[in-house]
């Protein structure tokens, strides 16, 4: 499947652009209702990035805790193509003046590739979300759906927990290797 029919295929399509069209966008979302991990994921995310050579532009990238403070960020680096990226690396998506607040960074910085949290489907807050960072049907989405491990499920809680984390980086930094994103 050629790079036009997966971009078609997205189903985060909302209204048409206002003001004209715009180049494509790459979007990479951790999706999830509250508290199973998606700052801290974005955080991790964020830092293998600094890890591998992106350099902070604008913002900070905060140290990893648990509680991990919300940031945005925008990072710029060569990817594996040796294509310079501008990145928008956000953990805050939750509340309206959160993502207000990422629209108008996204429209003073140029950048190629959007990574945020987004809440799961039946939160009110995830169609705000699609409606103002203006997703198009020629962009790009993928969508890393998370959860929460029980901890009343195993007696081995924290083993699982990083069973869980592992796997979520592994996954994100797989996908966030290939098409179309290439980092």
């Amino acid at each position: 499947m050629d790079e036009t029919a997966v971009r078609e295929k997205s189903s985060y399509d909302t209204s048409p652009r206002k003001g004209g069209e715009r180049r494509e966008m790459d979007y990479f979302l951790f999706g999830g209702p509250a508290n199973v991990g998606k700052t801290e994921a974005i955080a991790r995310l964020a830092h293998y990035l600094l890890n591998r050579g992106f350099q902070v532009i604008q913002n900070n990238v905060p140290s990893i805790r648990n509680p991990q403070p919300d940031f945005c960020v925008l990072l710029e680096g060569l990817n594996s193509k040796k294509q310079n990226k501008r990145i928008i690396v956000n953990s805050k998506a939750d509340e309206k003046q959160n993502i207000d607040d990422l629209v108008i960074f996204c429209q003073n910085n140029p950048h190629g590739i959007v990574i945020s949290s987004i809440r799961s489907e039946c939160y009110s807050i995830r169609d705000y979300f699609l409606t103002k960072i203006e997703i198009g049907q020629k962009d790009f989405v993928m969508e890393l759906p998370m959860a929460s491990i029980n901890p009343k499920s195993k007696t081995d809680f924290l083993q699982m927990c990083k069973w869980y984390k592992d796997k979520i980086d592994n996954i994100a930094n797989t996908l966030l290797s290939n098409h179309p994103f290439y980092i």
